[in-house]
């Protein structure tokens, strides 16, 4: 059996040297340039993490997905400060803790990830975790219309950014411009 066995074992793994990923559904994220091109084992450990809580999280494997995007946000990955965020914000294998999500959205945000710049934003007008600040919510909606690339998203933020500019005065929206032109990202 063992005679077998290892010429199918080096066949397998012979005929898998070039192969490309599978493709998913729910693999939307494109790895940056320098990274698709490049050997799986220049791939930044964070990103193994992510997709790995992702999947852990499509399965509704919610502590194995906490587990995994930790490891992740431990790299400063954004888009995994956003899923642990969320975690929090709809107790999705934790306590539902508003703080906390307002801590992890935070972070993400920083990190100029646009989905999490709508969500502290949502945060932020809504006084979810914090106080109701729609100068920050209009500030963070401003940066995400500036970075989000799917045009029905940035429509949607518009929306609301501009339903929110109505409960706001004039120097009110110029003091959320402003913060939102000397914003610099943390990373």
């Amino acid at each position: 059996m063992p005679l077998i066995t290892m010429p199918l074992l080096v066949i397998l793994i012979v005929s898998s040297i070039g192969c490309e990923p599978k493709k998913t559904a729910d693999s939307v994220d494109p790895l940056p340039a320098v990274v698709s091109s490049s050997t799986s084992a220049e791939v930044p450990q964070g990103d193994d993490f992510y997709h790995d809580g992702k999947d852990a999280f499509n399965q509704k494997d919610y502590a194995t997905a906490l587990e995994q995007f930790m490891k992740a946000a431990e790299s400063g990955h954004a888009k995994a400060h956003n899923w642990i965020g969320w975690m929090y914000y709809y107790g999705k294998g934790v306590p539902q803790n508003n703080q906390e999500a307002l801590h992890w959205y935070t972070k993400s945000a920083e990190g100029s990830y646009a989905i999490a710049q709508v969500n502290l934003g949502k945060m932020y007008e809504l006084g979810r975790g914090v106080l109701p600040d729609a100068i920050q919510a209009y500030k963070w909606y401003t940066l995400a219309v500036a970075d989000v690339s799917i045009q029905e998203t940035r429509d949607r933020v518009i929306e609301r950014r501009d339903e929110l500019a109505q409960k706001m005065s004039q120097q009110e929206i110029a003091e959320a411009n402003r913060l939102a032109r000397e914003w610099t990202p943390t990373r």
